[in-house]
């Protein structure tokens, strides 16, 4: 989380994050703690986990800047279309079937749609779409930013060297809406 929020993104005061299936909210407390954004939402849909979150958020009182929604993400169109930065942490290749991957798939691509907003991704949406013939035109969607110096400073200041056996801070991708 700490790379993500410290080294990976630019400076976030005043965006709003949002992070996709956000389960027990890791990344939510993580852009609390490591960032000034003003609002970070989590989407759960699972309702068990979403009470898990909301009482981590209201024991360690995270509750000024952390939301979490209890809803499926295809019903909360309005919340990604606000999003500056949005999260999306292996959130559906383990939980859903191919098709209902390829239809969320298409759906954020006719949702993220402004231009700047970032993109944080693992594992890439390269590899996550491949198999899914999504039939979504990359091109003309995002742009992966080349964060290889962020990646260089952070393995530094987290693991002491250029490149960690320790780190898997490569699989952590960042695009850009065109």
């Amino acid at each position: 989380m700490k790379y993500i929020f410290q080294y990976l993104l630019p400076d976030l005061s005043g965006k709003i994050i949002v992070d996709v299936g956000s389960r027990l909210g890791p990344v939510l407390y993580g852009a609390y703690l490591y960032s000034n954004a003003s609002s970070i939402i989590g989407c759960e849909m699972n309702d068990e986990l979403c009470l898990i979150q909301q009482n981590i958020i209201e024991k360690y009182h995270f509750q000024d800047r952390i939301k979490v929604i209890c809803a499926d993400i295809m019903m909360q169109e309005d919340l990604l279309k606000t999003a500056d930065v949005v999260i999306l942490n292996n959130v559906f290749e383990y939980f859903l079937p191919d098709d209902d991957q390829r239809r969320i798939w298409q759906f954020l691509r006719s949702t993220i749609v402004h231009s700047g907003t970032l993109v944080v991704l693992s594992p890439s949406i390269e590899d996550t779409l491949e198999p899914l013939d999504a039939k979504i035109d990359l091109t003309k969607w995002l742009q992966k930013e080349n964060v290889s110096d962020r990646l260089t400073e952070a393995n530094w200041n987290l693991f002491g060297c250029d490149e960690s056996d320790d780190s898997d801070l490569h699989d952590i991708h960042l695009y850009s809406v065109l």
